[in-house]
């Protein structure tokens, strides 16, 4: 009885396919459509409770996104009150002065499939 190998070429076939799938992108699982999609990890402001110019750090992970976008106003603010910072990085911080009690909301989003986040809010709340 003759066993048939087999020829080598097909065996890194699959290894080659999946290096491409991890190596399209810094968030490749999502772009592909793996079942992961993008998430906010987390978004804190630190300290939550300060006083008129005093700074609050916002700090941020995302998982699976391009990048973020931040929006923010007062509370219960109409439309032309809010302001938007888009084009951010998905992981990073940013150092803010409010003025008044400000909600800030961060979403995500793939360029690639177009998925987007649920979005997530924290309350910078003043004094």
């Amino acid at each position: 009885m003759s066993m048939k190998r087999r020829p080598s070429g097909l065996l890194l076939f699959p290894l080659i396919a999946l290096l491409a799938v991890f190596g399209l992108s810094r968030s490749g699982l999502a772009r592909v459509g793996l079942g992961i999609y993008p998430e906010i990890v987390s978004f804190t402001a630190s300290p939550g409770t300060l006083h008129s110019g005093e700074a609050v750090t916002l700090t941020w992970v995302a998982r699976g996104a391009d990048a973020v976008t931040l929006e923010w106003g007062p509370e219960n603010a109409p439309p032309d009150r809010i302001e938007r910072l888009a084009a951010l990085p998905p992981m990073g911080s940013l150092r803010v002065e409010p003025k008044e009690t400000t909600v800030y909301e961060l979403t995500c989003e793939t360029d690639t499939i177009g998925q987007a986040c649920a979005p997530m809010r924290v309350i910078a709340k003043v004094n």
